[in-house]
């Protein structure tokens, strides 16, 4: 006992630290959206530096952007999908630095939308397929 009052009087509280930085999110990833699915690139400088998403019509298209993950896994990016439309959000990434998922705020329909990157290890991204409720 006199060890950890010890501890905590000297030392303060006891803290777990995980540091994150932009090179935590380097390489490949497999990006799954509301509305796109594919992989994407990124530089671990704050770059997205290439990659191919494919729409919800089936449309394959190559993505560039930016995002920055800061020192307490809070993650904001802003990705394009050239000639389609560019998406923003903010999420976070995991401890074991293998996930991301953000919330894409839709302005157009005042809807949010769960988004996740998944670090690519030969993972190939589900197409997109639109779901559509039909009425009886």
């Amino acid at each position: 006992m006199s060890i950890l009052l010890f501890t905590i009087f000297f030392l303060g509280t006891p803290v777990l630290c995980f540091a994150f930085t932009n090179t935590d999110f380097s390489g490949n990833w497999v990006f799954k959206g509301r509305w796109a699915s594919g992989t994407i690139t990124a530089d671990g400088h704050g770059n997205i530096t290439g990659g191919s998403v494919v729409v919800e019509s089936g449309d394959p298209v190559s993505v560039t952007g930016s995002y920055m993950l800061n020192n307490d896994g809070m993650f904001t990016i802003l990705l394009t999908a050239v000639g389609k439309g560019t998406l923003e959000g903010q999420g976070a990434m995991n401890l074991s630095k293998d996930i991301v998922t953000f919330v894409e705020y839709n302005a157009s329909y005042s809807e949010f939308y769960l988004n996740y990157f998944l670090k690519s290890k030969n993972r190939k991204a589900q197409p997109c397929i639109p779901l559509m409720l039909l009425d009886d």
